[in-house]
C-alpha cells in the first residue's frame, strides 16, 4: 500500500473509530447465515457513549442494559430486573456495528480478523473494508461504512467467494439527544421508546 493510500485508510479508519462518540441511534438490524433458514431482523436504539441499549428481537422479547442498573431481559423493559453484576459483553451481537471499537479487528491477541485492503470508493456513499480471517483462511469479511449515516451499514462473510453471512443496519434514525434510559409511570423506559413500539 503506498504511502498516499496508507494515509486514506488512516482516515478513513478514524471515522470508523468516531462512530462510538455518536450518540443516540435507533435502527433495525437484520442478521442471517447460511445455516439459518430466514433471517433474524430486529428493532433497536442504544446510546454509543454510555452503551446503554434496548433491543427487541422478532419475538417481543427485549433485551437491556444501562451502566447503572446493569443487563437485563424480558417481554417488557424493566430495569428495576437488571442484573447489575452482568456487563455490557452481554449485549446481542446482532447491533454492534454500532460499537465497532469492540470488533475483533484491530489486531488484538484475541482478535478474529485482520485488515487486508480497502477500497474508499465503492460508492458515492460508501467505503468497503476487506478482512481476512486469522485462523480459517477461505474466510474473508466486507464492512462497509456508509458516509451518509456516518455508520458501519454491512458485514459480509465470505467462505470460497460465496456469502455465508451477513449482518446489516437499515432504517436508520437519529433523535435528538436526550438521555437514553427515563423514569415514566415508576417504570424505567427508554426516552420516546412509545414510538419504537408503535413506529
Amino acid at each position: 500500500m503506498s504511502s498516499n493510500l496508507i494515509g486514506e485508510f488512516a482516515k478513513e479508519l478514524g471515522r470508523v473509530i468516531e462512530i462510538q462518540r455518536t450518540g443516540e441511534i435507533k435502527a433495525r438490524c437484520l442478521s442471517w447465515n447460511s445455516k439459518r433458514d430466514a433471517p433474524l431482523v430486529w428493532r433497536f436504539r442504544t446510546n454509543t457513549i454510555d452503551r446503554s441499549f434496548i433491543v427487541e428481537n422478532e419475538f417481543g422479547i427485549h433485551f437491556f442494559y444501562d451502566p447503572n442498573h446493569g443487563y437485563g431481559y424480558g417481554e417488557n423493559v424493566d430495569f428495576s430486573t437488571a442484573d447489575p453484576l452482568v456487563k455490557w459483553s452481554r449485549a446481542p451481537k446482532i447491533f454492534r456495528l454500532c460499537f465497532p471499537v469492540d470488533l475483533d479487528i484491530w489486531g488484538g491477541s484475541d482478535d478474529r480478523w485482520k485488515f487486508v485492503d480497502f477500497d474508499p470508493t465503492a460508492t458515492s456513499e460508501t467505503t468497503e473494508f476487506y478482512l481476512a480471517s486469522t485462523s480459517v483462511p477461505e474466510l474473508r469479511r466486507t464492512l462497509v461504512y456508509n458516509h451518509i449515516d456516518r455508520l458501519l451499514t454491512r458485514q459480509l462473510t465470505f467462505k470460497g467467494g460465496e456469502i455465508v453471512a451477513e449482518r446489516r443496519i437499515y432504517d436508520i434514525d437519529r433523535p435528538r439527544r436526550r438521555p437514553l434510559v427515563g423514569h415514566e409511570d415508576g417504570e424505567y423506559v427508554i426516552a420516546g421508546q412509545r414510538d419504537v413500539e408503535h413506529g
